[in-house]
């Protein structure tokens, strides 16, 4: 159970090493794809990555003595070094993560399902669900939830 919203987190973190004390804790996710460019500068992407601020946010929930937490991406197609967070870069990643979720949560509790900023890109698998003439429908839509989703849009420029 995770942010003032209480909303329950459930699934696998590839592999977790934990240090014999306890006290450090390194999270890895195991990726197939291609590495992304400038994956150095990435901390959130606008919402987009919070895989890592999860997990660490999950770790300081079940290992609460760790006073040092890494969450890494491991790209298996480059020998490039992982995409880690760590320090106050990750504990501020985990902050803002739980409060648009909280955010969000309370638009859900409330009726409201904020629709993400690619919510009408072309690589958006979920886009089947919308109506046919979609340029049509995002223009009579788009002030209505540019109105609703005023208290998310500072997630989506987060880096």
């Amino acid at each position: 159970m995770i942010g003032q919203s209480g909303i329950r987190l459930k699934g696998r973190i590839d592999r977790v090493d934990v240090k014999p004390d306890r006290r450090g804790v390194r999270m890895s996710d195991y990726k197939t794809g291609t590495t992304p460019r400038n994956l150095g500068d990435v901390i959130l992407n606008g919402g987009a990555e919070v895989q890592r601020a999860l997990y660490a946010i999950t770790i300081r929930q079940l290992i609460p003595e760790a006073s040092t937490i890494i969450a890494r991406l491991v790209y298996l197609d480059t020998m490039g070094p992982p995409a880690g967070l760590d320090g106050d870069i990750l504990e501020r990643a985990e902050e803002t993560t739980l409060r648009f979720i909280d955010v969000a949560v309370e638009g859900l509790r409330n009726g409201i399902a904020y629709a993400g900023p690619d919510a009408f890109a072309g690589y958006n698998d979920l886009r089947i669900a919308l109506p046919a003439a979609l340029d049509r429908y995002q223009r009579r839509k788009q002030e209505g939830f540019d109105a609703a989703q005023q208290r998310l849009v500072p997630l989506w420029a987060e880096p």
